[in-house]
Formats: structure tokens, sequence, C-alpha cells
């Protein structure tokens, strides 16, 4: 029932969202919005932060995760932007207001895990050794690149195509994931 909950207070935040920021929704309004009080709500969460994050940490979860394996980085990138633009009045809202972090917080955390996928399916193809610590130093350089690219995206309402800006971003990287792991590989 916990869990039914936090869903139900989450979708009505979502249904929010679409008509204004999150610094002009209220609690009251959450919880009028899904027939809940203010007692149920700060029963799961402790402000609107908390299920601001867990709501976008269940979207991800729901709609990135499973598709973190990718062996092609610009195929799973291409689903962080098709799923901003899919939810894309949430997402301005949330740009535009206090919740900007928790997409940035959201966006890292989905980008590097699938950038390790990626930087280890490299590795293995090129059959050289690199420590744990400089792939993850890797992983963090490209990840801040795309997800400072992807927040210039969305604050631009994002007009340009997700497959060219992807395009875009190929251009600049390719060919520097193996130049990068080559050149750790040949310091350990």
């Amino acid at each position: 029932m916990s869990l039914v909950t936090k869903l139900a207070l989450g979708d009505s935040l979502k249904n929010l969202l679409k008509l204004k920021t999150l610094d002009k929704i209220t609690i009251q309004e959450i919880v009028d919005e899904c027939g809940l009080n203010r007692q149920s709500f700060y029963y799961h969460f402790s402000n609107i932060y908390d299920l601001v994050a867990f709501t976008f940490a269940k979207d991800v979860e729901e709609n990135l995760e499973d598709k973190v394996n990718y062996d092609d980085w610009k195929e799973g990138f291409l689903v962080v932007l098709d799923y901003c633009r899919d939810n894309s009045i949430i997402m301005y809202n949330l740009y535009h207001s206090r919740g900007k972090s928790i997409i940035e917080e959201g966006l890292k955390n989905y980008v590097t895990k699938l950038l390790l996928r990626v930087i280890d399916l490299e590795i293995e193809e090129l059959d050289i050794t690199v420590s744990n610590k400089d792939k993850q130093f890797i992983a963090n350089y490209n990840m801040f690149a795309f997800v400072g690219l992807v927040m210039l995206w969305i604050d631009s309402n994002m007009e340009e195509e997700p497959k060219l800006l992807i395009e875009r971003i190929n251009i600049l990287i390719k060919g520097d994931f193996k130049k990068a792991l080559y050149a750790f590989s040949s310091i350990n």
C-alpha cells in the first residue's frame, strides 16, 4: 500500500507539472489531486523535493534503466533525449524551478551507467586493461559534457531534433573513447 500511495502522489505531481513549475505547486494541491491528505504525504516524504526525487527516480527506473545495456552510446543517449521530449512540459517546468538539480542528478546517474557499460565493451574489444578509477574518470568527463548539453537543450525548449544533437556530439567525441582508453591503459 505504501508504494501505491507514493506512486499516486507522484502521478499527481506529474499532472500538476504539466500545468506549472514546481515552485508554484503546493503539497495541498498534490494531495487534493489524488484524494489523499497532507498527513499521508508527510508520512512518505519530508518535502516536495523528496517526492520529485522519488518520482523522477521511479520514472527513470521504469523508462530508462532497462535500456542502459546499449552497446552503442548513441542509442542509449537517444533514449534519454526521447524520454525528455516525450515529457517535455514536465521537464521544462522542473528545469525552470528548484527541481532542476533533480533532473541533472537523474541524468548523471543514468548516463554514467550507460558510459561505463560502453567503456567496458570498448575495453573488451580492444583487449586492454584500464583501472576502475580511470574508467570512472573517463565516464565522468563524458557524462558532464553530455548532461550539460542536455540541460542546455531542455533550456532551449528541446528545439533541436534528438538524432541531430546525437550526431553533433558524435562528431566531437568520435574515437575519443578508444584514444582515452589506450592512453589510460599505457599508464597502468
